[in-house]
Order: structure tokens, then C-alpha cells, then sequence
């Protein structure tokens, strides 16, 4: 425990196939069924956190942040999935789901480029929705995701140089 034995700090508390899966500040990812037995590790990353999980159709996904990769299990067996990355997008965001689709997230330099993609669960390809580039001297925000139903909202916010904003 490199955090001086503070605990283990459970968060990303989501809900899969009747099982509850957390994630601890040591890069492990656990599911229980509430009882000492039932509890056991999915997954674990010794340098990194493991953040990001979200459920879509079968899978549970979640991003290993040390190696920047993004995995999905259906409760038995992982699976890494490739995330459509060029390597200057070296700025891994955040990974939704709404119904069956995920939806990934990333940018370069600090969101002065962003990428937003979506995937069906079933596996299909990755396919680019929205790129957007921040003006000279201006900035750019992608937040606030909300899935409700099949449908997933968001807000974008471009702030320009010349103190006019923008807001979709």
C-alpha cells in the first residue's frame, strides 16, 4: 500500500450482473456480492489506477490508466479492446456508455483538439462523431455527460480569444 495504510479508498461503485464492482486507490478492481467470500479481484494494475468503469450490454468496460489501455469483461473473462488512438492523442478522457453504445473521449494537448467516438457493444467498429479544434489563443470544453435512455448529452464550450463564447 503505497498510500502509508490510509485504506484502500473504494470508489467507481457501479452495479454489474448483480454484483458490485469497486476500484481501490492501489489500481485494484473488485466485484462482490456483499460478503467477505464473495469478494474477489478482477483485475489489478500495481503502477496505475483503474477508473472509468461503465456497463454497455453485456460488458463491463474500464480504463487501465498505466497502460493506457481499455478492457471489458462480461464478469468471467477480460477482453482489451482497442481504442481508435493516433499517438499524438495522448490525452485519454473518459469513457460513457447510453443503451447498448460506448462512447470514448480523448484530445491532445489539454483538450486544444477533441475526439469524441462511438462503439456498440457488440463490438463493431469505433466511429468518429465529433473533432474539434480550439482557436489560436482560445480554449475548448467537452463535459457534463448524461445518458438518458439510448441517448447520450453532453455540453461543448468554446472560449475564444476575443472573450466571445460559444456554447452548444
Amino acid at each position: 500500500n503505497y498510500y502509508n495504510d490510509n485504506g484502500s479508498h473504494p470508489g467507481n461503485l457501479t452495479v454489474f450482473k448483480d454484483q458490485l464492482y469497486f476500484t481501490t486507490e492501489q489500481g485494484m478492481l473488485y466485484k462482490t456480492d456483499g460478503t467477505a467470500a464473495g469478494t474477489t479481484i478482477v483485475d489489478a494494475w500495481d503502477y496505475s489506477r483503474i477508473t472509468n468503469l461503465n456497463v454497455a450490454g453485456d460488458y463491463l468496460y474500464y480504463y487501465k490508466g498505466g497502460d493506457g489501455q481499455l478492457y471489458r469483461t462480461n464478469g468471467t473473462t477480460l477482453t482489451n479492446i482497442s481504442m481508435p488512438v493516433e499517438p499524438a492523442d495522448i490525452y485519454f478522457n473518459s469513457v460513457y456508455t447510453a443503451g447498448g453504445t460506448l462512447y470514448l473521449l480523448n484530445a491532445r494537448s489539454y483538450f486544444q483538439k477533441i475526439k469524441l467516438y462511438a462503439r456498440a457493444a457488440d463490438g463493431s467498429a469505433w466511429t468518429l462523431l465529433k473533432e474539434s479544434e480550439a482557436p489560436t489563443y482560445g480554449d475548448q470544453k467537452l463535459d457534463h455527460f448524461t445518458a438518458v435512455g439510448n441517448k447520450l448529452f453532453f455540453s461543448f464550450r468554446i472560449n475564444l480569444s476575443d472573450g466571445i463564447d460559444t456554447d452548444n
